[in-house]
């Protein structure tokens, strides 16, 4: 992940996660660009398309972030991700969130404060999964 595909909104979420010393962990799917806190965040390095399925159930994440900055014309990673009906979250911007939009189990952020995301987030997982 680069700067236009969300690096700052990983680092940013992953020091509210520990600032806010949360039970949360971020695992993404791919290579980081930069150094990010290990105790937060893990990384699987690059991967091919049909590994993609498997290593979204080994992470265990049941909340996808895709964390764009850019207004992309498409995303086969969000494709991907609606595909195998799980939660998407994203910026409303571009293609991917006119998707995620009309899209049962998405979340359009409203803002890229990181305490913001994060409060947003958590309850989406609620809404999610214990039916709060």
């Amino acid at each position: 992940i680069g700067p236009h595909k969300g690096l700052a909104v990983i680092t940013a979420l992953a020091a509210a996660i520990k600032r806010r010393k949360l039970n949360v962990r971020i695992s993404v799917i791919g290579d980081v660009e930069a150094s990010v806190d290990s105790a937060v965040v893990s990384e699987t390095g690059r991967y091919e398309r049909e590994q993609l399925p498997q290593l979204l159930a080994d992470s265990g994440a049941n909340v996808m972030l895709f964390p764009s900055v850019w207004p992309e014309t498409f995303s086969y990673v969000v494709q991907e991700l609606m595909t195998l009906q799980l939660p998407v979250a994203c910026f409303d911007m571009g293609a991917p969130a006119e998707r995620v939009r009309d899209y049962g189990k998405g979340l359009i952020l409203a803002s890229n404060d990181a305490d913001t995301m994060l409060d947003q987030l958590i309850a989406f997982h609620k809404r999610l999964y214990s039916g709060a």
